[in-house]
């Protein structure tokens, strides 16, 4: 996987495809202890409904992870919340198509 790779995903609302710029705010909350802690992170979609954020992380397996960025300094391992996706095809199964069609179970009941 590359990231040229995610210019090829039609991407489903909630998920925007950007580039975050989001990496250094992943950086200062990452403590020692958590699984991203000083790991290549490439920001390359973000939900508009959250601080969720889809990393590539190009010199690691598995090569994905969806971040819910906090917004401060982390002591523990367990936040930011992180999610891991071996591949793009893991993170559009078991994350982007199921919260799209949350996504519109909620704007049709709303």
């Amino acid at each position: 996987m590359n990231i040229d790779d995610f210019s090829q995903i039609e991407w489903l609302d909630p998920w925007n495809p950007e580039k975050s710029g989001l990496e250094r705010e992943l950086e200062s909350e990452v403590s020692p202890k958590h699984p991203l802690f000083q790991i290549e992170a490439v920001g390359v979609a973000r939900r508009k409904d959250t601080d969720d954020v889809l990393f590539f992380l190009p010199k690691n397996t598995p090569s994905l992870a969806v971040v819910h960025l906090t917004w401060r300094k982390e002591t523990s391992d367990e936040w930011p919340f992180t999610c891991f996706y071996s591949s793009l095809e893991d993170f559009i199964q078991n994350c982007m198509k199921p919260e799209h069609e949350a996504a519109l179970t909620d704007h049709y009941q709303g």
